[in-house]
């Protein structure tokens, strides 16, 4: 699953956000940011429907991609343009 942060999240939101992805993925370990195309994401293994509906409803989610595909075609589900 690949989770994307909208731009003008602030901080109050991002923090939600990671609160919520604590509590869904029950993990140790850390839950960090990357840039993918310019766009910070968050990157789970987790793939279950109901977290990714209440992923979706946190206000610093601009959107958020299953990944069905094999690790090498990852960033093309992710950003099917070219660039």
């Amino acid at each position: 699953m690949i989770i994307t942060i909208r731009s003008q999240a602030n901080s109050s939101e991002r923090s939600q956000l990671i609160a919520l992805l604590g509590r869904i993925i029950d993990s140790t370990h850390p839950i960090t940011t990357t840039k993918i195309a310019g766009r910070e994401v968050i990157v789970l293994e987790h793939k279950s429907l109901e977290a990714q509906a209440a992923i979706e409803q946190q206000p610093a989610v601009e959107r958020v991609v299953q990944v069905k595909t094999a690790y090498k075609l990852v960033s093309r589900a992710f950003q099917a343009e070219n660039t």
